[in-house]
């Protein structure tokens, strides 16, 4: 799914004068992609631009592979249709946006990637339909939604665009996932919402989705996720850092059979229900380091692949339960927290061990009977403890 991202950042060889464009700005270059042969492929990369417009309309009937646009010194504030040309990659950046008019885009041909990153859009452009596009990026604007369609509008921005793999819309002030939201986007691999407002997420706007490699709902607001907001979906890695979740429900994640790493770590979880993570049987590293959490009792399940929990810097104070027992090979980080005592054989599945910064006076009894080599450390000192069982 990266290919073009790739070559669009990759040049080969200088353009002849004859193949680029006329009167390109000296803040602008012009090179050839891959070769300089027919059907030619030119990169048109300008770091400024006095008028967005006049430089577009001088492209007609070249053939692009990518338009960078860093920067214009002349706001456009509206983007009106934009004079037909051909590229595969069109950035836009830095260029005052403020609002895209529907037809906007209604006569740019081979389109597959689309940035419009820096600007100032406060609404979700409508594209018109693009059979070519997978990538999306609307980075550091001022997006309040996602464009749905409501009562007033039947449509809703993405309709024309149904082979979208890729979303990127971090920095902007986002606040809800409806179950609209993604409805029409079945071909969704990534979608990269970090560093929004987002309060809400619907319970089903990830359903029936296919698989998603990465959810990036990393520094939002979300104090809460409804009870089935990620069961029985497909998703490799889930990002939920950097929040202000205090509470996760039984069965938040249940039937996430691909789900392999968890982030929650930096939110204010002072509670994780029994069951919250019952049959993820993918997962092998779940982040929950940095949050209020007193206690360990929720982390159980049907987790045969899980080997890293992290659970440092939060405020559990005694290890008494068999969590932890039915592991194997696992890295298990209880540093910084105030713990004063390990219950005896509560970390028997525990491959490493890590327990600096705690209260603890002694870990008499707590290794004996382990079968494996545990790794303790305690005070910034390790202690290498092979314990055997030879009864």
């Amino acid at each position: 799914m990266w290919w073009f991202l790739f070559l669009c950042l990759i040049t080969l060889a200088s353009a002849s004068p004859s193949q680029c464009p006329p009167n390109l700005p000296d803040t602008c270059s012009c090179v050839c992609n891959y070769q300089c042969d027919e059907p030619v492929y030119l990169n048109i990369h300008c770091s400024t631009v006095p008028d967005l417009y006049e430089l577009l309309s001088t492209f007609g009937n070249v053939r692009f592979f990518e338009i960078k646009i860093d920067k214009c010194e002349k706001p456009v504030q509206s983007l009106t249709k934009l004079p037909p040309f051909y590229t595969i990659c069109l950035l836009i950046n830095q260029c005052g946006l403020e609002s895209v008019a529907d037809n906007a885009f209604a006569d740019i041909s081979g389109l597959e990637l689309l940035d419009l990153s820096n600007n100032a859009l406060t609404e979700m452009p409508v594209f018109p339909h693009f059979p070519l596009l997978t990538y999306i990026a609307i980075n550091h604007n001022l997006l309040r939604d996602f464009g749905e369609s409501s009562e007033s509008k039947n449509y809703s921005s993405f309709d024309g665009v149904p082979e979208l793999t890729q979303l990127y819309f971090q920095n902007n002030s986002l606040t809800e996932i409806t179950d609209a939201t993604f409805a029409n986007l079945k071909q969704l691999r990534t979608i990269d919402l970090s560093n929004n407002k987002l309060q809400r997420i619907s319970a089903n706007a990830f359903r029936d989705q296919p698989p998603i490699l990465d959810l990036f709902l990393s520094f939002n607001e979300l104090t809460y996720l409804e009870p089935e907001t990620f069961r029985n979906t497909d998703i490799l890695t889930v990002y939920l850092d950097n929040n202000r979740l205090t509470h996760l429900s039984a069965n938040s994640f249940n039937g996430n059979k691909r789900l392999d790493v968890l982030h929650l770590q930096h939110n204010q979880l002072t509670d994780i229900a029994v069951g919250t993570f019952n049959d993820l049987e993918d997962v092998w590293e779940i982040r929950l380091n940095n949050n209020n959490l007193t206690s360990i009792d929720g982390i159980s399940g049907n987790l045969p692949k899980l080997r890293k929990v992290d659970l440092s810097h939060n405020r559990i104070t005694k290890v008494t339960n068999t969590t932890f027992n039915n592991f194997w090979e696992l890295r298990l980080d209880l540093s910084n927290n105030q713990i004063e005592s390990v219950a005896p054989n509560a970390v028997n599945g525990v491959y490493e061990l890590i327990l600096n910064n705690n209260k603890l006076t002694t870990l008499d009894g707590v290794f004996d009977p382990l079968e494996a080599t545990t790794v303790a450390t305690k005070d910034n000192e390790t202690c290498h403890c092979t314990c055997s069982n030879n009864a």
